[in-house]
């Protein structure tokens, strides 16, 4: 399966509120960039496993609900 980097921000299925997201596997931090508010969490110590079935997932909404809100440490930022 790809591996997503910061270069490569991607969103494979269509969300009511992600815009889209990355994975870079060196520092293992998946980002999620929410739609309108430009918003970015970034959530650490994330598996290339679990970037990988949130890219393949029928809703990465859901799957950000289920399995990394409140699961894992995160910054946000806004930008814009």
């Amino acid at each position: 399966m790809e591996e997503y980097t910061a270069d490569n921000w991607n969103l494979l299925q269509p969300s009511s509120w992600i815009e889209n997201f990355s994975y870079v596997p060196s520092k293992k931090e998946l980002s999620i960039e929410i739609k309108d508010s430009g918003e970015v969490y970034t959530y650490w110590d994330v598996s290339a496993e679990t970037a990988n079935a949130m890219a393949d997932a029928e809703s990465v909404g859901k799957f950000h609900n289920h399995n990394l809100k409140g699961e894992y440490h995160f910054t946000k930022e806004v930008r814009g």
